[in-house]
């Protein structure tokens, strides 16, 4: 169908579709990344848009209750909010430029009509999500930096400190992450990298600073949270929790394994357990090298769809240790 301007007497074939309903209004163009220079989305009884997490700027048409047209803004930036003149009724969204050679001035006179109802998609809600998502892990983070900072503070070691750099680096990371290009939609695969995360907080020192271990224990430590903090560096702001696409990396540590920040974390509690030996933290340990197992697999499962990684997975055959496994 097509949008007729009365007042000009001419017609502008596009192809609207109205956002019906909470989701398709919330998200409304978010999870459209292939939407046509011809289409419109109509949004009722709305005066104001937001663009965040838009990938792609937008042409905005706000129009009153009898169709007339209020004002028209091009070119809008993701990231805005942009509120319609005092007596909006409507308004309809457009990719940028679709509107560049339009006749169209305030008070025009127009007829809509309307193709069908737009259907939003789940990866909208997560491209609104993704910003807020990032500030609350960051802020939850903080109290694990915070706590380092003080254990730090009160018993200086060189192995707090490294615990102390860890947890601010990944802390920056949480909040400058990029958006996913692809996750999983398992619940099994949102479910083993929280549970393993959990684990490791459940671990509990108990050694005795004059175990004879504890020379190799802090080398250990010393070397798991180095080789640590370097897989982060590589990772960058492709790190995160959950199985997905962030870009694939290919560099740094990435040249040697396919996964050297859970092979560190692995030489890190190895090193802990040698003076912490507990029955407990003996079997959270065998959960978390079992969980990180299974994370590798469940990301390479997701990751060997992009041809990036297959090809990377020629080059670098090695999942943790090189020549072995």
């Amino acid at each position: 169908m097509s949008i007729n301007n009365n007042t000009q007497n001419t017609s502008i074939p596009v192809r609207i579709l109205r956002a019906d309903g909470f989701l398709a209004r919330l998200t409304g163009l978010l999870g459209a990344s292939e939407w046509e220079s011809d289409h419109g989305l109509l949004f009722e009884r709305c005066r104001s848009i937001h663009t965040f997490g838009m990938r792609y700027p937008l042409d905005i048409l706000f129009i009153d209750s009898t169709g007339m047209v209020l004002e028209v803004v091009r070119n809008v930036a993701p990231n805005q909010v942009i509120k319609g003149p005092k007596y909006s009724e409507s308004v309809i969204e457009f990719r940028a430029g679709a509107l560049d050679h339009v006749p169209m001035t305030i008070g025009d006179q127009l007829v809509i009509g309307i193709d069908g109802l737009h259907k939003p998609e789940l990866s909208g809600l997560t491209h609104l999500l993704h910003w807020p998502a990032n500030v609350l892990i960051a802020t939850v983070w903080s109290r694990f930096v915070w706590s380092a900072l003080n254990t730090w503070a009160n018993t200086p070691s060189i192995i707090h400190l490294g615990l102390l750099i860890h947890n601010t680096l990944l802390l920056i990371l949480f909040l400058t992450r990029r958006e996913s290009k692809e996750s999983s939609s398992k619940l099994q695969d949102w479910l083993i990298p929280f549970f393993t995360l959990l684990f490791t907080l459940g671990l509990r020192s108990i050694s005795d600073l004059q175990n004879s271990w504890m020379s190799v224990s802090i080398l250990l430590q010393g070397i798991g949270i180095g080789c640590m903090v370097i897989s982060l560096f590589s990772l960058g702001r492709s790190f995160g929790i959950l199985p997905s696409n962030r870009n694939i990396k290919i560099s740094g540590a990435y040249r040697l394994i396919r996964h050297p920040l859970y092979v560190s974390e692995l030489i890190f509690y190895s090193g802990f357990l040698m003076v912490n030996g507990s029955i407990r933290n003996v079997g959270l340990i065998l959960l978390i090298l079992i969980g990180q197992i299974w994370r590798a697999v469940i990301e390479e499962n997701l990751l060997s769809r992009d041809p990036v990684y297959l090809r990377y997975c020629l080059q670098v055959r090695y999942r943790f240790i090189p020549g072995l496994y």
